[in-house]
């Protein structure tokens, strides 16, 4: 359709199309142009190399060199260009959150406080505004993951949403609280994962919610203000029920202030509560009393206990101190004794090696001094075997030197053995002296170690024996400190019976004195006694005094009366 109205254009427009956004003017001036896109130069040869094919290669053959001449880098056509912005366009979007904002012109004239409403729908019509809002109610725009759902809006059905841990059992809990909201079935939709909802649905579901928890509120404060009334009721009636109290005990008070009686009674009840008191201070004296006794007996048995404990601990002692020195001085003489032993056989090795150099050539004399050697060997094992057994006797302290000797007995095994060897090649080959000097070079120095180890033992026993030592020290300054701790310990329970003592004696001075007051209040209650029965007495003779006043008085009242008459 040509338009005729076109008079402002920048272009001349050919023809129109009618959609729902308007009415929009196309011009077709160099529309083939705009609208071509060049073919692919790779394309077009390979079509025009086509030769089974020879109509396509015949519809090919120039197009090669057209698109080889009028290519130029970068030049892209309209339909080009614009397919490049929407794919860029897409990315953008579906890489983020994107949040449209629509700019509505009020008017066309630029004033304020003006709205050209057709104008104002128009372009909400153009940017699709309406046709959006139109599709989104016909779709579920709002999604909700069902534990997300469950936990927002569990308070419309609590009893349909305990113990719900999964995905499954939220989406029962959510179709629970869909049913209970009585919400049309053709508003939402239950999904896999989430529960889809029409335009607007959510908002009934938020007012559903704050009613619900209106209401627990509301029931919250009508169960805090009926507390807080029937608290100040009580209060009242308590307020009430102290002020009758208060009243009748001030009636009691008037009524009983001049009652000779009540005077006589609270004259005489502190005395019975003295009484009480001294009833209460004989008990006390008599539990006091047995106390002392009771802590002087245990004094006694705990002094006899730690005078026992001391002489046996220090027969302990003595036994023990004795036993160690003994042990302690076997071990330093056999240690002693080794190491003279080792020293010898140390010397006689080393002439041995001497005598070895220098009669190495002769076999029959180097496997005799092998034999020797073997020999003493023997004999340094069974000396160190029987050493062994004599140690394990003391194997409580000692378990340490057995393992050391079980260990040197295996080295001079080896040792042994390793001589053995030696004299049996000396026997095979005699021409090996060489060999056979450096190995007992290596036993030498295996004995030296020996040797070395023995001092360390010795030093050993040494800081053993000065560390017991240091012990009994120790243990002797601890006996004499628990004897002056018992010695404290019977001077305080004899100064807390001293204490006793005295407020025995102030306990009976003050018995004594309060006798006396008793006394004195037992006089001063029978002459109260006295007194009040001759007031009783006089009352008596008064009250009758008075009803034969009355009767005389009646007598002359009833004799007037005869005379008036």
């Amino acid at each position: 359709m040509v338009n005729q109205n076109q008079k402002k254009s920048k272009y001349e427009a050919h023809f129109d199309l009618f959609h729902y956004a308007g009415v929009v003017s196309y011009s077709v001036t160099g529309w083939l142009d705009k609208n071509k896109d060049p073919i692919n130069e790779f394309v077009a040869a390979m079509f025009k190399a086509q030769q089974k094919n020879k109509l396509l290669s015949y519809l090919f053959q120039d197009i090669g060199g057209e698109v080889a001449a009028g290519s130029k880098k970068g030049s892209q056509t309209i339909s080009a260009n614009h397919r490049e912005q929407l794919n860029k366009l897409m990315k953008t979007l579906g890489a983020t959150h994107p949040h449209f904002v629509r700019c509505i012109i009020p008017n066309e004239i630029k004033t304020g406080g003006i709205i050209d409403a057709h104008l104002v729908m128009h372009q909400l019509h153009c940017n699709g505004v309406l046709e959006g809002i139109r599709i989104c109610r016909k779709g579920f725009p709002s999604r909700i993951i069902y534990i997300e759902f469950v936990l927002r809006y569990s308070i419309i059905n609590p009893a349909a949403c305990k113990g719900v841990s999964d995905a499954a059992s939220a989406k029962k809990a959510t179709d629970a609280i869909l049913q209970t909201s009585k919400l049309d079935p053709e508003l939402f939709r239950l999904g896999i994962t989430k529960v889809l909802f029409k335009a607007g649905v959510l908002g009934v579901l938020e007012e559903q919610r704050d009613a619900a928890i209106s209401s627990i509120l509301t029931g919250l404060q009508n169960h805090v203000r009926t507390y807080l009334a029937r608290k100040n009721i009580q209060k009242m009636v308590d307020q009430k029920r102290a002020i009758t109290q208060l009243q009748r005990n001030l009636k009691a008070y008037h009524q009983l202030k001049t009652w000779a009686w009540w005077k006589i009674m609270t004259f005489v009840q502190p005395l019975l509560q003295k009484a009480k008191e001294e009833e209460r201070r004989r008990r006390q004296e008599a539990e006091e009393a047995a106390a002392r006794a009771e802590a002087e007996r245990l004094a006694a048995e705990a002094a006899a206990r730690a005078e026992e404990e001391r002489r046996r601990y220090e027969a302990e002692k003595a036994e023990r101190e004795a036993r160690r020195a003994a042990e302690l001085e076997a071990m330093n003489k056999n240690l002693g004794e080794t190491n003279v032993r080792l020293t010898q056989e140390k010397e006689r090795l080393t002439q041995l090696l001497k005598a070895e150099q220098e009669a190495s050539r002769v076999a029959q004399e180097e496997v005799r001094k092998l034999s020797g050697i073997k020999s003493v060997l023997d004999k340094q094992v069974k000396e160190l075997q029987r050493k062994l057994a004599d140690a394990e006797g003391n194997a409580g302290e000692l378990t340490d030197i057995r393992r050391r000797l079980e260990t040197e007995i295996g080295t001079l095994k080896i040792n042994l053995d390793d001589a053995s060897s030696k004299l049996a090649k000396a026997e095979s080959d005699a021409k090996n002296k060489d060999q056979q000097i450096a190995r007992i070079s290596s036993d030498l120095s295996a004995l030296e170690e020996i040797n070395l180890r023995l001092k360390v033992q010795r030093k050993y026993l040494d800081k053993q024996n000065n560390q017991s030592v240091h012990f009994l020290e120790e243990e002797k300054h601890r006996v004499s400190h628990l004897n002056q701790v018992l010695s404290q310990q019977v001077q305080t329970a004899q100064a807390r019976l001293d204490d006793s003592s005295r407020e025995i004696n102030d306990l009976n001075s003050q018995k004594s004195t309060l006798q006396a007051r008793l006394q004195i209040a037992t006089r001063q209650k029978e002459e109260a006694e006295e007194v009040a029965a001759a007031n009783l007495s006089k009352l008596r003779k008064a009250q009758a005094d008075a009803k034969d006043a009355n009767r005389r008085a009646d007598a002359a009242e009833n004799a007037a009366n005869k005379l008036r008459y």
